[in-house]
């Protein structure tokens, strides 16, 4: 969230030593590697969606996790902040580590502020915000400007740990906020804070969000967010024209939102509608991608991706009749049920997000809503850089590679209960009353490619769909995407000293050249595709369906009609052609390929034998 300031201490201090003693009694194992895979930062997740201790989603109830139990004057902290609280951990920097140069994007961070308590730290920690820096002392309280790029520098020899809260506020906490100080205001005004000690009669009760991501985004958020985008970039003094017809485009969608929320609100019989709608505004800014550019660095076409098309029909929240009382260790009805799931197998960039798209439309199938990277990776033992740390190093990844013997009874079980779960908040609580307690899954993520043997052994009755585009025009692709810098998974492998790590983390990548993006490209799209017939030649004919990309756009309804009859399906509704996916970079010509023509002539024949193994399986299985 923006603030007045880089940087405000707010009017609390807290006994660091009391707090030191808690986190130190918490249980290693509790704690996990950070998200994006930072060398040298991990976190202990205290309030999560569900309570889960691996939850880093963002989207659902806020929960105390186990971890926040055990720490009495980590709460009574927390209720000293007087708001409503958040998603919230303690955060580690190792010695002579960092926290990298960022500013919070999500559509989640841009409605929250970030409260930073600093328990272990030393004196020549910094944390960089815009132009500013401090040290923030132990047990001191802090808020900063999350959208200006920030980071941590931690030079000591041990580690820096703070707690991290975030939150939308409330009343008091705002009036909290007013007696704060800005240290480089030069004010000189009088500070006291006030001390909050560990109190030993006392427990205090949290307030913890239940409703974060509406099922239909109000006209009014959306008004609010588009102002305050186009407030910033107005700042930066962009070219008067562009700035001015990107700013038509948004006027434009805002008013068609409108009328739509008039007609519609959050019911959903107007989910098509609103999804027409996006997909429309998605398509017009396209073409001002890389023209723009805001004073944190950010391209404000990703700014709308991210906090208006990708979250203006968030999960739905209405889901009581299909959630279980028992709280958040059992949030789901265990009358519902993911039977004969549909996995959609494809190498990164070939069509699988339109493929998915298309397949959504049928009314037999319930999906998460996008792809499952958090869910499968959430699970212990099942994170790349967790995998490597069993084997006794914390500064390496191995892959995305998953197999049955990672498969046991219980992440088994963890993983369909977190599909449900997700599948709970995505789909409207009237649909799922209507397709009854049996539900079919439709699955959509690139790194499943590595990961067929394991799915296997979770959805044991699955049916795959195994995706093919021409290997030239797919290569290309992935080339465009490592370029494009919107397809980080990786942004700081340990190990790689390349561009930051996109797509799927492959085998063997320690080994590829790093100046040599399209030689990684043909690499990816190599072992994914001998990763999935290694597993699709094993499996009965009846049991894997191929399909070609080009066949899909040229003929999508009859394709369509055919694979849903191939799957068992009610066929999807697409109206004719399908739209552009939400993850296009620029619209589909079956020459782009050949702007990376000479690359391609050079790594396209170390792949040929993969080709022609491909086109031998499809032979024997006749696509779709």
């Amino acid at each position: 969230m923006r603030l007045p300031a880089e940087f405000l201490q707010l009017s609390l201090a807290f006994d660091a030593e009391r707090l030191q003693a808690e986190i130190d009694a918490v249980p290693a194992d509790y704690w996990q590697p950070h998200p994006q895979g930072f060398p040298g930062n991990d976190a202990l997740i205290l309030v999560s969606v569900g309570g889960g201790l691996r939850n880093d989603e963002l989207a659902g109830p806020m929960r105390p996790t186990p971890a926040l139990a055990r720490c009495p004057y980590l709460r009574q902290v927390m209720a000293s902040l007087r708001t409503v609280i958040g998603r919230t951990r303690l955060m580690r920097i190792a010695g002579s580590a960092e926290a990298s140069p960022h500013f919070d994007l999500n559509y989640y961070w841009h409605q929250r502020m970030r409260i930073h308590v600093p328990i272990r730290t030393h004196p020549d920690v910094r944390f960089h915000c815009g132009d500013e820096a401090v040290h923030m002392q132990p047990g001191e309280c802090w808020v900063f400007d999350t959208w200006k790029i920030h980071k941590v520098t931690n030079p000591a020899d041990y580690p820096r740990v703070h707690l991290v809260c975030d939150t939308v506020g409330s009343g008091p906490f705002l009036d909290l906020l007013a007696g704060s100080v800005n240290p480089r205001s030069g004010e000189g005004k009088p500070f006291h804070p006030q001390s909050v000690p560990f109190r030993v009669d006392a427990d205090p009760i949290l307030q913890y969000e239940s409703f974060n991501a509406p099922p239909v985004m109000t006209p009014w958020e959306q008004e609010s967010l588009l102002a305050n985008l186009l407030d910033d970039l107005a700042r930066a003094d962009p070219p008067a024209e562009v700035y001015r017809q990107f700013q038509a485009k948004l006027e434009r969608f805002r008013f068609q939102w409108r009328g739509l929320w008039a007609r519609f609100g959050p019911d959903p019989s107007g989910r098509a509608a609103y999804r027409h709608a996006l997909d429309e505004l998605s398509r017009q800014l396209r073409g001002f991608a890389g023209q723009l550019e805001l004073a944190n660095g950010a391209d404000p076409v990703d700014v709308v991706v991210k906090v208006v098309i990708e979250r203006s029909l968030g999960p739905e929240r209405e889901t009581a009749s299909v959630v279980s009382s028992s709280g958040p260790a059992e949030p789901v009805s265990m009358q519902l049920q993911l039977r004969r799931p549909i996995i959609i197998g494809a190498a990164p960039r070939s069509g699988s997000t339109l493929l998915f798209e298309a397949l959504a439309r049928s009314p037999d199938l319930v999906s998460i809503g996008g792809e499952s990277h958090g869910i499968i990776e959430s699970v212990d033992g099942l994170d790349p850089a967790a995998r490597n740390s069993r084997h006794g190093t914390r500064d390496g990844t191995r892959s995305n590679v998953l197999t049955a013997e990672n498969a046991d009874s219980e992440t088994v079980k963890t993983l369909r209960h977190r599909f449900l779960e997700a599948v709970v908040r995505h789909e409207p609580a009237e649909r799922l009353k209507a397709l009854g307690p049996e539900l079919r899954l439709l699955e959509k993520t690139p790194k499943n490619a590595l990961r067929i043997g394991f799915l296997e052994e979770v959805f044991p009755a699955a049916r795959y769909v195994y995706l093919v585009r021409d290997a030239r025009e797919n290569i290309s692709s992935i080339i465009d995407a490592w370029r494009s810098g919107r397809f980080v998974t990786y942004p700081r492998l340990p190990g790689w000293n390349g561009p930051p790590w996109s797509l799927l983390l492959i085998p063997g990548w320690e080994t590829l050249p790093p100046d040599d993006i399209a030689n990684i490209a043909a690499r990816q799209w190599q072992l994914a595709h001998e990763a999935m017939l290694d597993r699709f030649e094993q499996l009965p004919a009846e049991q894997v369906v191929t399909i070609r990309y080009e066949t899909l756009r040229a003929e999508p309804e009859s394709t369509l009609r055919r694979l849903a009859e191939a799957l068992d399906l009610a066929v999807p509704d697409v109206d004719g052609a399908l739209p552009l996916s939400r993850h296009t970079l620029t619209p589909p010509d079956p020459d782009k390929w050949r702007r990376n023509e000479e690359a391609l002539e050079r790594v396209l024949p170390a792949v040929e034998t993969t080709r022609q193994r491909i086109e031998r399986f499809l032979e024997r299985r006749p696509p779709t």
